[in-house]
């Protein structure tokens, strides 16, 4: 009974203090509507962002009625990523506009694209594929032991890559220009062992051929020849000696015959007496 009235008196203190202070509940009620209501709207706003980027982003792509080579200007690419900074869209735009860049030739320009995809969208799947973009741009400019230095970072942290086939395949391309065709043969034949689908991999096999061709010095030596084990004699076993017979005397009889007897002859009749 008492623990009854305890709760009751409870259940009316609280019900009385909520009438008194209704005014400050509904006002905190407000607050957390609000709170609520604002996340929501940027939640929604930021949702909507990334859908109106990626649309601006896809209808720069080509349509069925449009050749599919149509060539993009690096400058469209670049309009959506300042037009919508932040989003996965832009990062991708900025991605675009470096690979337009790089197949019109202007190299610089390109590794500063890539080279601005990976300060400003580092955490992007599209990481590893921007700093090869850098390696190439650098390449393709003659920078050989700066393009070099940046394709073996790459391979060395990530060496179990999708892109590895195409890093070593690059790799083995330079070594070639610094006239290291031992180098270039290693990686050639690497390749060509993991037999993966791909062009890199399926072309290593011929490219290591054609190496070998112009330095047979790279060839292994061929196996030095096993002699055939040469045949032992076989020595024959001299045959044991004849051991002498043991002779055992006993004391008090004759001693016996050493030698086989003699055949025994047939008494001889007596002639006969004359007759008288």
């Amino acid at each position: 009974m008492d623990s009854e009235a305890t709760q009751s008196a409870d259940v009316f203190r609280l019900v009385t203090w909520a009438l008194k202070n209704q005014k400050l509940l509904l006002t905190g009620a407000g607050v957390v509507g609000v709170v609520g209501f604002g996340a929501w709207l940027y939640s929604w706003n930021a949702s909507h962002h990334q859908a109106v980027a990626s649309e601006a982003l896809s209808e720069l792509r080509p349509t069925a009625g449009q050749a599919e080579n149509r060539a993009i200007p690096a400058d469209a690419f670049a309009k959506v990523s300042d037009t919508y900074p932040g989003t996965a869209a832009a990062g991708r735009a900025v991605l675009l506009a470096a690979g337009a860049l790089f197949d019109s030739g202007k190299y610089a320009e390109a590794q500063a694209q890539f080279e601005r995809f990976l300060r400003d969208y580092g955490d992007s799947p599209w990481r590893t594929e921007a700093q090869i973009g850098v390696a190439s741009s650098l390449e393709a400019a003659g920078k050989v032991d700066l393009a070099l230095t940046k394709f073996k970072e790459i391979l060395d942290r990530r060496p179990t890559d999708a892109t590895s086939p195409q890093v070593k395949s690059a790799l083995a391309r330079l070594y070639l220009a610094q006239n290291k065709p031992d180098q270039a043969l290693r990686l050639y034949e690497d390749l060509a062992k993991a037999r993966n689908n791909d062009s890199w991999s399926s072309e290593a096999e011929m490219q290591a051929r054609e190496l070998l061709l112009k330095h047979p010095e790279l060839k292994p030596p061929a196996p030095a020849p096993v002699p055939a084990p040469t045949p032992v004699p076989m020595t024959p076993t001299p045959a044991a000696a004849a051991k002498p017979t043991a002779i055992t005397v006993t004391p008090g009889a004759a001693p016996a015959a050493t030698t086989a007897p003699a055949p025994a002859t047939a008494p001889v009749a007596p002639a006969a007496a004359p007759k008288p």
